[in-house]
C-alpha cells in the first residue's frame, strides 16, 4: 500500500472521503484512473513534478446494471455533487468535475458500455477489469 497522508492538498481529500463514503455504503469498488491517478501516485507518491494540472478526476465504478450507476450518482448528488447534462459527469461540492466511468458486470461481453436512455454512446471499458485487479491501493489518511 502507497502511504500519501499527509501529501494530498485538502480538497482532493476531501474529495475522494465523500466517494468513497458513498461507494462504501453500496459495497462498490472503484478506481482512481486517469490523470488524477497518475499524480497521486508519481508526484505525491513518488516525487515525480507534475506536467500537466488536471481539471477533473475520472472515477471507474465495478457495477453490475445501470440502476447501480443511476445510484450512485443520485447519492453522489445527495451529498452535494450537481448534476451535469452529460450522464457521466457530476461536479463536486469544492466545483471539481468529477466523470463517472462504469465498468464490469454492466459491459456484458464485448467490454463496451452503451449510455442509457437512448444506447446511442458508446465505450469501450476493456481493460478496465484488468486495472481494477492489479490497482496500487493508496493510503490518503492516518485517522480516520
Amino acid at each position: 500500500m502507497l502511504n500519501l497522508s499527509g501529501k494530498i492538498d485538502q480538497g482532493t481529500l476531501e474529495l475522494l472521503a465523500l466517494i468513497n463514503q458513498v461507494t462504501d455504503e453500496m459495497g462498490i469498488e472503484y478506481l482512481v484512473v486517469g490523470a488524477t491517478a497518475r499524480d497521486l501516485v508519481m508526484h505525491y507518491g513518488y516525487g515525480a513534478r507534475i506536467q500537466r494540472a488536471t481539471e477533473d478526476l475520472d472515477l471507474a465504478i465495478q457495477i453490475e446494471s445501470w440502476e447501480s450507476f443511476t445510484e450512485i450518482k443520485d447519492r453522489l448528488i445527495a451529498s452535494g455533487f450537481q448534476e451535469r447534462k452529460s450522464p457521466q459527469r457530476v461536479v463536486s461540492p469544492t466545483g471539481m468535475p468529477v466523470d463517472i466511468v462504469p465498468f464490469g458486470g454492466i459491459a456484458g461481453n464485448n467490454s463496451n458500455i452503451r449510455w442509457p436512455p437512448s444506447g446511442d454512446v458508446e465505450m469501450d471499458v476493456a481493460g478496465f477489469d484488468e486495472a481494477h485487479k492489479s490497482a496500487i491501493q493508496v493510503l490518503l489518511q492516518q485517522d480516520p
